[in-house]
């Protein structure tokens, strides 16, 4: 029941936000265009890809006929612009267009192509302009940040200069140089399914050598451009005053689903202040010693409200290495990494399986070795077995191997955020059959009561609210479905009870000023104060304090038998402060869980029949 209000409640959601695992993008097509006086365009090309996934090829795909004229298109190579190195490339015909296909090697990075090519016959010469009609962006593509364009005359045309650009993004900024050597486009955002047409008009005069075509076209084309803008301004003041229908119907609807978020918040309080608040038990400042006689690991995985968390119950997977060594099933060995010849060096501990260990984890009857003589439970002989059977070679592992193991990905996950997942509730299971409810099963039912209810009455209220839901009713019941998961689920009066005692044990271990008082009584016991520390992570605190109060009552500490340092020396309080390394180590498992003059122009929505439209794909 809990499982099918979760999913009903985040399915919309769910639709919206997912996305290909695979997918690419382009942050930047910057194009130049240097158009040659009989009439050809060479064209440089900067393609910039923004990967996610792993991709080997890119078709480019453009069209040879246009409103105005067949066109040649000739493809001359591509580059990988950041090595400046040759891609091998191919050119086919498919009908009318030219494809061009390259390959490469890319997986999650920005790449950056240079391609060069030729237009033949891209502008067309009549008595009175010169024409440059051409899309410089295919009209199917990647999402597109932002398109540059430099339209270069074989000759300076200070007569006739305009230049028109057809997108259905917004206007961008477009300039023309001062003395009519080139003009500038820059637009951002371009729509995955619209093209960029530029439309540029020059003195025909500087096309000498360009094939003359019969007629005066230059008022037509000026008339085109002025009834693309038409249809422009036309498309715009209907988009206006849809959007004023839309404002009216959001005047209507928004009292009605700010109601409903209003609703949802109030019957959550309500629920809440009934089924979720903490059962009140007297306050504890300290505990001195464990509250209770449990395996370490079981501690991080019954502390947390509703589950357990695979951060804290990995904790307990450290504190079960550490507990598995005090009790004398492995012992654990300190030797150098020596690297570039011996000139760099770092310490690193090799975990070794004692014949006790070995014994139990094949099955066999063992007399425990530790000074506190127990048989490890199931639960923690799973995970002494995960560490040396699947990260290491079945008696020892090193810290590098078992790190590579728990970072190592699975079924969308790591190795190890998939074991502690599971493992977690091996733990509360346990712990529930040997003393008492975790979790308040009155809660429970509130709960998922109110998760039905919240679906029920999120869907319809997002349906008949539409589109001012999306920004009220839907987020708020999406936010108030993750806060009832988690605070609508309350402890059991014992759990509540459980969580105090333990926490303040926490505090009196990171606390010197409580150690102190309880005075030297605690040092023998140092061990088994460190295995706890470590699954309720404050290990590093316990051990500085340990040594300072070793250091005030002159005490010296008992040496732990298994555990062996590289140096070889005495064991001592200083020993004690460097093991915060190793403690360190095992604690970090926990990150292996993760755009009519002389001269002018403008922006318009119309064109198409422009020459090179087509497409462009990768994988």
């Amino acid at each position: 029941m809990r499982t099918a209000c979760y999913v009903g409640l985040c399915f919309t959601l769910f639709l919206l936000t997912t996305a290909a695992a695979k997918e690419y993008d382009h942050p930047l097509i910057a194009q130049t265009y240097r158009l040659l006086p009989n009439g050809d365009a060479e064209v440089e090309e900067l393609r910039v890809f923004r990967f996610s996934g792993s991709f080997s090829w890119a078709n480019l795909k453009r069209s040879t006929q246009g409103q105005y004229g067949r066109y040649g298109i000739e493809y001359l190579g591509v580059w990988d612009a950041d090595a400046r190195q040759p891609l091998r490339y191919s050119q086919t015909s498919e009908g009318e267009y030219a494809v061009l296909r390259w390959e490469y090697r890319a997986q999650d990075t920005t790449k950056r192509f240079l391609l060069r090519y030729r237009v033949r016959n891209a502008v067309q010469r009549y008595s009175d302009v010169a024409q440059f009609y051409w899309k410089a962006i295919e009209d199917e593509h990647a999402p597109l940040d932002e398109v540059r364009i430099v339209i270069v005359p074989p000759a300076p045309s200070p007569k006739l200069f305009k230049v028109f650009v057809h997108s259905r993004a917004a206007p961008g900024k477009l300039s023309i140089h001062p003395k009519f050597t080139r003009a500038e486009i820059q637009q951002a955002n371009i729509p995955s399914n619209s093209f960029v047409e530029v439309r540029a008009m020059f003195d025909p005069a500087i096309f000498a050598s360009a094939p003359l075509q019969a007629g005066n076209r230059y008022e037509s084309f000026l008339e085109e451009e002025r009834r693309f803008a038409e249809e422009e301004l036309r498309e715009a003041r209907r988009r206006e005053r849809i959007a004023q229908l839309v404002g009216l119907w959001m005047v209507i609807e928004t009292p009605i689903a700010l109601l409903l978020c209003v609703g949802f918040i109030g019957y959550l309080v309500v629920i809440y202040n009934r089924y979720g608040r903490e059962p009140e038990v007297p306050e504890i400042e300290y505990e001195r010693e464990p509250p209770r006689d449990l395996p370490p690991a079981v501690v991080p995985a019954i502390l947390t409200q509703s589950k357990a968390q695979p951060t804290e119950v990995v904790k307990g997977f450290s504190a079960t290495v550490l507990e598995a060594a005090r009790l004398g099933y492995l012992r654990i060995e300190e030797f150098e990494n020596k690297a570039l010849l011996g000139l760099l060096r770092s310490t690193e501990r090799r975990y070794m399986l004692t014949p006790e260990g070995e014994g139990m984890l094949t099955g066999k009857a063992v007399q425990p070795a530790g000074r506190e003589a127990r048989v490890l439970k199931p639960f923690e002989r799973k995970a002494l077995r995960v560490l040396f059977f699947e990260a290491g070679d079945g008696r020892s592992v090193t810290e590098s191997e078992l790190r590579r193991w728990a970072e190592k990905p699975y079924e969308g996950k790591t190795r190890m955020y998939s074991f502690v997942e599971d493992w977690g509730k091996q733990m509360r299971r346990w712990f529930e059959r040997q003393y008492f409810r975790l979790d308040d099963p009155q809660s429970e039912k509130a709960r998922n009561r109110f998760l039905t209810h919240l679906v029920i009455a999120g869907v319809i209220g997002t349906l008949v609210t539409l589109p001012v839901s999306l920004f009220t009713v839907l987020p708020v019941s999406v936010v108030l479905g993750v806060i009832a998961g988690t605070s609508l689920s309350r402890r059991s009066p014992e759990a509540a009870r459980e969580y105090q005692r333990w926490d303040a044990f926490k505090r009196f271990m990171a606390d010197f000023s409580a150690m102190r008082e309880a005075g030297p009584e605690l040092l023998p016991l140092w061990e088994r104060y460190l295995v706890y520390a470590v699954s309720l992570g404050v290990a590093e605190k316990l051990i500085h304090n340990l040594a300072l109060l070793a250091r005030e009552y002159d005490y010296a500490l008992s040496h732990p038998s298994w555990y062996h340092a590289a140096s070889g020396e005495a064991f001592s309080t200083d020993s004690l402060s460097g093991m915060t390394g190793f403690v360190e180590n095992l604690q970090n498992l926990t990150s292996a869980l993760s755009s009519s003059t002389s001269s002018g122009g403008g922006f318009s929505g119309g064109g198409g029949g422009g020459g090179g439209g087509g497409s462009s794909s990768a994988g």
